[in-house]
């Protein structure tokens, strides 16, 4: 219900048009400092779960050379970003369409909270990053 209501939330264009193309505080800089940090190498595959319309997804392919998919509960958000030309799946944080052990890394900037089961999701994290 938590998860349904705030899909619902961010497809408002007035809550989209407020918070900016990634529809969260701290934008894309913020997206690059977290990247900086986590010193990916190119071409390491990355799921951002949560992402809306996908300008993350689009940022950290063409920016960082990342192999980069998304993953949102809502569907009227995906792909509707002009620049969102990446592999964007329809589904939910707590059952991943991916097989275990298959991500370098997981972006979930301002999502976790919006979702079901912190604890299944978390778990979910852990079983497709690889070790």
């Amino acid at each position: 219900m938590v998860a349904q209501m705030a899909a619902c939330l961010y497809e408002q264009p007035a809550l989209r048009q407020m918070a900016g193309e990634t529809i969260r505080p701290g934008g894309l800089a913020l997206t690059d400092e977290a990247l900086a940090l986590a010193a990916l190498p190119a071409g390491a595959s990355v799921l951002d779960v949560g992402c809306g319309a996908g300008a993350t997804v689009a940022h950290l392919a063409a920016r960082h050379g990342l192999a980069a998919f998304g993953l949102d509960l809502s569907r009227a958000l995906l792909g509707s970003h002009p620049r969102a030309n990446a592999p964007l799946v329809q589904g939910r944080g707590e059952q991943l369409p991916i097989a275990s052990g298959r991500l370098d890394a997981i972006v979930a900037e301002c999502s976790l909270s919006t979702m079901e089961d912190a604890d299944q999701v978390l778990g979910e994290f852990a079983r497709v990053r690889a070790r």
